[in-house]
């Protein structure tokens, strides 16, 4: 049960780290050469991803929880594998399996937040929200980076918008 009170934070709270992650690293990229910032752009790359993680995690559990706590449960020990899989049709797979509903409220969401975005943002928000998982599994795996240090920032800025329709659907 220790596992629930520590999960117990709102799923914005989870942001909140990497938030202040990137305050801090955009004064020290500019005093880096270009392979050390590239390597912080990965790192970076990791951390957002693993609060996106998190976030979700939070979101389908506190959905589960309300629905019944031994489904609560069940879902906690589910997501702990987790583990990246979370890109946008990832996403819509594990809503549609929670019923129709569902998976219609987490697609309209979608739909009105890139049109809220739109003039915000000269990125798309679905597109966004994969290149950053794309660019930490790059990093992860390969060692490579295909987003710059702004553009990764840009992105996990614009996937916080995926997370919030998530947490919308379900609420």
């Amino acid at each position: 049960m220790w596992k629930n009170i520590y999960l117990k934070m709102t799923y914005k709270q989870k942001f909140r780290a990497t938030d202040e992650l990137i305050g801090s690293m955009i004064k020290l990229m500019s005093t880096l050469d270009q392979d050390t910032q590239s390597k912080f752009t990965g790192f970076f790359s990791v951390s957002a991803i693993t609060v996106y993680e998190l976030a979700i995690k939070e979101i389908i559990i506190d959905y589960a929880e309300h629905c019944h706590c031994d489904y609560g449960y069940f879902m906690g020990n589910h997501l702990s594998r987790l583990n990246g899989r979370i890109r946008i049709e990832d996403l819509k797979k594990g809503v549609k399996n929670l019923g129709d509903r569902y998976e219609n409220r987490f697609k309209n969401r979608l739909e009105k937040e890139k049109r809220n975005i739109y003039g915000k943002y000269e990125k798309d928000l679905c597109n966004s929200y994969n290149n950053l998982i794309q660019c930490r599994h790059s990093y992860v795996h390969a060692g490579n980076i295909n987003l710059t240090f702004r553009e990764c920032i840009d992105d996990y800025m614009i996937g916080k918008h995926v997370i919030k329709c998530l947490y919308l659907a379900l609420k």
